[in-house]
């Protein structure tokens, strides 16, 4: 590190070129990235479990955890929150700052206000983020409306609530008027010859009645009450019953019951005069007045008897009633008129017994289910056998000679096979039969007869074969059981279509084929032949290839750990999967798991297995321990984690008995978790995990499957924003989206869908404020899709909006003039993404040029390009939402050792090249799919370089495997100041130094000292250059401006690139927005040229 001292002058000409250099990039169009802090801070009060008159509930006394949302605040700011009189902390301040990086404190001032004291800086990642206030309500002695006000920094928020003393039930009383009768539990009516009879138990029954009235007004009210005909009211049975609120419908008085002294006979009037908000009741009982009643009663239920009897079918059941009830009528209210209280005395007549069709006729068939591996014309390599068992138990006829149920004509079987099946008629054992005997039917030749006509008694005990179809008549003796096999062949699956709905693991498709017998038979109360249909069904499976994976969740299972794992930034996540393998899957010794490490997201390997292995816990047989000494663990050719049962496996159970093995074989069911680390979780962010295992024995041949999802998280109590691109393609979603170039160099597709997704993170559920995606430049919207367009109709015509977010009570809308997608503030369902989906055209285009939106740390990017574009990101380590600026920063992208691209320099946070056009970058990309590496040759000013070569693949579908590389950078350390670097490895190579450094003088660079070296980013040619500072030929290919990079208080550095740290102590201080090397006028080239100029000072002075 070189430090050298600034003259004013040089300060005061540093400042003046800078502010004209910053109008100047401006004007190109080059502006610094911002995420400007809005200081929104909010109050929540908790969803309260009922409202009242529009208003929340809470109970007084109780504790009150109130949201404080934030969302990006100035670094270091203090907020000072005066909590409302009724609220107070719960004892002793305790706020848990558990996992919040935006946060330092909350403590009490000297008033006793609230002072939350924000990060400095303030996370450059947080968007919005929620504390928790637990509060208490002051205890009240009676429910009221209150109003609670929050000052936040001066500023006001109310609150409008209803504050319950305990156990009160707020109540707006809405006006009603009601009758009803409850249930007298009558005895059983009995019917004997036709006569209805009721026993003289009916006369001790009651019949309780009520009257309602709710009314809000209140006033004078008169109940006018008559019985019917044959009732009398039971004394001693009068109540009263009344509840009453306040005019607000608080403060709950009742209810309160009463006995009153009551009416006799058959009618009453009885008033009442009621307060406003008050729910009144009426009860009385009734009952039959004397036996003539009770006759009077019995006739009305014969006539209705003798009606039901007559409407019936013949021999079917029915049932009767008469009721019972009184009137009533309300006047001083609503006056709804005549209000009706009844019930019911009910007989029923059960219908006459008939034959058992069920158990007469049945069928059945072999095999209900047979695997087949059919030939492509739908034949079957051998026929398969089938057999037919037909049933024709006539014994239920038994009994009902002389009745409509009479069997009056012989039973004939009618069984037609389908076209897949044949009858092996020709064999000797074709038929057999129990309880009948059958022979060959008589039948000459020509047409063969009918079911009819095989009904006849000349073919009773005799059975036919014609073609298909199968004829028996076993006559009508009803003594006759009959049980008769019959066999045959399913021959193909010819015409039959495969079904893959109801589906087993294992089978990958299935026929269904069905053979239906017909019973023809008829009784004395039928018209004609009638006829019982009973099937037989075959299910004919095609098998998955076992070698290929079978899902099967009884067999073999992987299942994460529920819910979200939540970890600091920069710290790994420990992921538990369980394995479960069922009874009979082989011998589990035999056996081993293979877990698909995904390696960009999992630390997997043979520095971390031990740690793994460790890990291991589970249980054979339910008793058997299992865990790390049980199990050998290691990494397969793939890199895929591999997980056997060892020769300690299983251990004895903790009595000490060892585990019963069936001759050496281990075939019993177990259960093994492991816990497997990630990389640590850089920033904030979200991984969505899906994992999947195979599990594969040496004594079966069925490799089972089975994947599962996880999702770990750096977010605390947050809201976290995920934005990205529909790739139709490739059915996915994706933040770097390729869109091929047609022939005339126009994108083959002009219209994409953005999904925007707001994740709710620990606790968080009410967003602070909206959230604003401003579309860039040249992207025109369309309109908003719903989730389930996006599912199943992706082509439909998007709709202007408002959309409202799945999931919460979020709304989306557009401004036009804005060019902005705006989600207002709502409610988030905690563990659901709300996401939003809306289609843009893009209008302008330049071919390899990627079309970036942004919010917040989150963007998606459209790549115009034929090649394959890569999402390559640079990183601050301690601050890994922080986007990089520096142009001359290089890295190197390869195939293995071909260098594919070697001038590439960071751009808001993402790795770029130079564009066509002076001033312009664009997405790096590589001409092939593949298998690439990324290595850093220069840090970023102000960072320290790192060693790691970084992995990825390109697919054909240009889907890239991570999906983003992530280059993490620490910060210079040790007094080094922005601007210092490590040395390249490599000379000759951008960026490269074969030697010590040399001295700061103008034409020679820091990473070549005074040699003559060729002309690349950071070189500044020979030692006698020219009178420009190093890097004054702007090298646009190399992503270099075109003036000399402003150093960093530190002053190191000789190339010849602007450098987005800036400079500190009066020096120059540019940001820099990408490559910039055209000459803009008379004004820029003097611009420029007084900047080098300057910088040719201090560099001399530093020297």
């Amino acid at each position: 590190m070189r430090v050298g001292s600034e003259r004013r002058l040089g300060a005061r000409g540093g400042a003046i070129v800078a502010s004209l250099l910053a109008a100047l990039l401006i004007l190109m169009g080059f502006t610094p990235p911002a995420s400007a802090a809005n200081n929104v801070v909010t109050v929540t009060l908790p969803q309260a479990a009922s409202q009242h008159n529009g208003k929340p509930v809470y109970e007084s006394g109780a504790p009150l955890r109130v949201e404080l949302g934030y969302g990006r605040m100035d670094d270091g700011k203090a907020v000072t929150i005066e909590l409302p009189a009724q609220l107070r902390v719960q004892g002793e301040l305790d706020v848990d700052l558990t996992g919040n990086d935006a946060i330092e404190s909350v403590t009490t001032d000297a008033d006793g206000n609230l002072v939350v004291q924000f990060a400095d800086p303030f996370p450059a990642d947080v968007n919005q983020g929620v504390l928790f206030l637990d509060l208490d309500l002051e205890p009240w002695e009676t429910s009221s409306e209150e109003e609670l006000v929050w000052t936040v920094d001066g500023q006001p928020s109310r609150f409008e609530v209803v504050v319950t003393s305990p156990g009160d039930q707020p109540k707006n009383v809405t006006p009603a008027e009601r009758k009803s009768a409850g249930s007298a539990d009558w005895p059983a009516v009995t019917v004997q010859d036709g006569v209805v009879q009721l026993g003289a138990d009916f006369l001790g029954r009651t019949i309780p009645f009520t009257v309602t009235v709710h009314t809000d007004a209140g006033g004078d009210f008169e109940i006018a009450d008559a019985l019917d005909p044959g009732l009398s009211y039971v004394p001693g049975s009068f109540a009263e019953t009344l509840t009453t609120w306040d005019a607000q419908g608080l403060n709950r008085n009742g209810p309160e019951r009463r006995e009153i002294a009551g009416y006799d006979g058959t009618a009453f009037t009885h008033p009442v005069t009621l307060a406003p908000n008050s729910e009144y009741t009426l009860s009385y009982a009734a009952r039959i007045t004397d036996e003539a009643a009770l006759a009077a009663v019995q006739a009305k239920l014969q006539e209705a008897y003798d009606a039901a009897a007559a409407a019936a079918e013949e021999d079917a059941g029915f049932t009767f009633e008469t009721i019972l009830g009184n009137s009533a009528t309300v006047t001083g209210g609503l006056d709804r008129g005549e209000l009706r209280g009844e019930s019911a005395i009910r007989g029923s007549v059960s219908a006459a017994p008939s034959p058992g069709l069920g158990a007469a006729f049945q069928k059945q068939g072999t095999p209900a289910e047979a695997t087949i591996e059919p030939n492509d014309d739908g034949t079957l390599p051998e026929p398969i056998p089938a057999s037919y068992t037909l049933r024709a138990d006539l014994t239920p006829f038994a009994g009902f000679e002389g009745t409509r149920h009479e069997l009056t004509r012989n039973v004939v079987i009618a069984d037609e096979l389908p076209a897949q099946i044949d009858w092996l008629s020709e064999a000797g054992d074709f038929l057999t039969a129990e309880g009948i005997e059958l022979r060959p039917a008589p039948v000459e030749a020509g047409a063969a007869p009918t079911a009819e006509e095989f009904a006849a008694d000349a073919y009773v005990g005799s059975y036919l074969v014609s073609g298909k179809t199968l004829l028996i008549n076993v006559g009508k003796d009803v003594s006759t059981d009959a049980r008769i096999t019959v066999r045959a062949e399913i021959t193909d699956v010819e015409g039959l279509s495969p079904s893959t709905e109801g589906l087993r693991p294992a089978e990958a498709a299935a026929y269904q084929l069905r053979n239906r017998a017909v019973f023809h038979y008829g009784t004395a109360g039928g018209e004609g032949s009638s006829t019982a249909e009973r099937d037989a069904d075959h299910r004919l499976v095609v098998p998955k290839d076992p070698s290929q994976g079978i899902v099967d969740p009884q067999r073999f299972a992987k299942t994460a750990q529920g819910g979200e794992i939540s970890v600091r930034p920069g710290e790994p996540a420990l992921i538990d999967f369980t394995f479960t393998v069922g009874s009979g899957v082989g011998d589990a010794r035999q056996a081993t798991i293979v877990d698909r490490i995904d390696h960009a997201v999992f630390d997997v390997s043979e520095e971390t297995l031990p740690q793994i292995r460790e890990s291991l816990r589970g249980a054979y047989d339910y008793n058997y321990p299992l865990d790390g000494d049980t199990f050998e663990v290691s990494l397969n050719a793939d890199g895929d984690l591999v997980i056997a049962p060892g020769a300690a496996f299983p251990k004895a159970a903790p009595w000490g008995a060892a585990a019963p093995d069936a001759e050496g074989r281990y075939t019993q069911g177990y259960t093994v978790t492991v816990s497997i680390p990630t990389h640590p979780i850089a920033g904030k962010q979200t991984l969505d995990i899906a994992n999947s295992a195979s599990y594969t024995g040496t004594d079966h041949v069925t490799r089972y499957d089975s994947g599962t999802t996880a999702r770990a998280t750096s977010y605390g109590n947050e809201m976290e924003v995920r934005k990205r691109l529909y790739d139709a393609q490739n059915d996915r979603y994706t933040a770097n989206l390729r869109v091929k170039l047609g022939e005339d160099g126009a994108p083959v597709q002009d219209e994409f869908v953005y999904r925007v997704e707001l994740i709710p993170h620990g606790l968080f559920t009410n967003m602070v404020q909206e959230v604003d995606d401003v579309l860039p430049e040249g992207v025109e919207f369309l309109g908003f899709l719903s989730e389930w367009q996006m599912q199943h109709e992706p082509e439909a015509t998007p709709v202007p909006g408002p959309m409202p977010l799945t999931n919460s009570q979020a709304v989306a809308g557009y401004d036009a003039a804005e060019n902005t997608v705006t989600i207002e503030r709502g409610r988030l369902t905690p563990g659901q993404n709300s996401t939003l989906y809306f289609k843009v055209r893009l209008a302008e285009v330049t071919p390899d040029v990627g079309v970036t939106n942004t919010i917040g740390s989150t963007d998606a990017t459209i790549v115009p390009t034929n090649e394959y574009p890569l999402n390559l990101a640079k990183t601050d380590a301690s601050d890994p939402e922080k986007r990089i600026t520096d142009t001359g920063a290089i890295f190197r992208v390869k195939q293995g050792d071909t260098v594919i691209a070697d001038r590439v320099f960071v751009y808001e946070g993402k790795l770029r090249v130079a564009g066509e056009t002076p001033g312009t970058h664009r997405v790096v990309a590589v001409p092939e799919p593949g298998s690439y590496t990324v290595e850093e040759v220069r840090a970023p000013a102000g960072y320290q370089r790192t060693d790691e070569v970084f992995s990825f693949t390109v697919d054909e579908n240009g889907v890239q495997s991570p999906a983003e590389v992530r280059i993490e950078n620490e910060r210079t350390t040790g007094g080094e100041e922005p601007g210092g670097r490590e040395e390249p490895e490599e000379p000759g190579q951008p960026g490269g130094s074969d030697g010590p450094e040399g001295p700061d003088v103008p034409g020679s660079g820091d990473d070549d000292a005074g040699s003559g070296g060729s002309e690349r980013p950071g070189d500044g040619g020979s030692g006698a250059g020219g009178a420009w500072d190093s890097g004054a030929e702007a090298d646009a290919a190399a992503g270099a401006d075109a003036g000399a990079r402003a150093d960093g208080a530190a002053g190191a550095s000789g190339n010849g690139h602007a450098d987005a740290a800036g400079a500190t102590g009066g020096g120059l201080a540019v940001t820099g927005g990408g490559p910039m090397s055209a000459w803009i006028g008379g004004a820029a080239l003097l611009l420029l040229g007084g900047a080098a100029l300057l910088l040719r000072e201090r560099r001399a002075r530093r020297g």
